[in-house]
């Protein structure tokens, strides 16, 4: 398959679009292909639409590289977006990934270094926009 925009059939009418270029930008590598299909249930993600993507790179050695991920996108209907804007969802989220996660797993490695590492999944990007400070609330 080649690269180029995919649009996923996905739930409830939502489609989120994943383009090389996000996928680029995201990964900071170049992209080969991929294939995006939903990454969840219908029903089981109330806040955003998730999308599974196969994606092969290329790394800095110029050998393919395939990877599997997982993006969670901005809501598309106005009452969820009304929603997770006025509670700041999706900020709350990123602000869980870049400090609390890797703080909590610092204190871990810091605490007990012989247990097994903490199940929280890799994060690679993210971007949400704090509502409250732009007066949208």
């Amino acid at each position: 398959m080649k690269a180029e925009k995919i649009i996923p059939t996905s739930i409830m009418g939502e489609s989120p679009e994943v383009t090389k270029e996000f996928l680029e930008r995201t990964l900071k590598r170049p992209v080969v292909d991929f294939i995006v299909t939903e990454g969840s249930n219908k029903g089981d993600n109330y806040m955003g639409v998730m999308v599974a993507v196969e994606v092969t790179t290329l790394d800095n050695n110029g050998q393919k590289r395939k990877e599997h991920i997982i993006i969670k996108c901005y809501p598309l209907h106005p009452t969820r977006q009304e929603f997770a804007n006025a509670e700041n969802v999706f900020y709350n989220e990123l602000k869980v990934y870049e400090k609390w996660f890797p703080a909590l797993i610092a204190l871990k490695n810091r605490y007990m270094p012989n247990t097994p590492a903490l199940p929280f999944p890799p994060f690679i990007n993210g971007e949400a926009i704090y509502f409250k400070a732009i007066g949208k609330e």
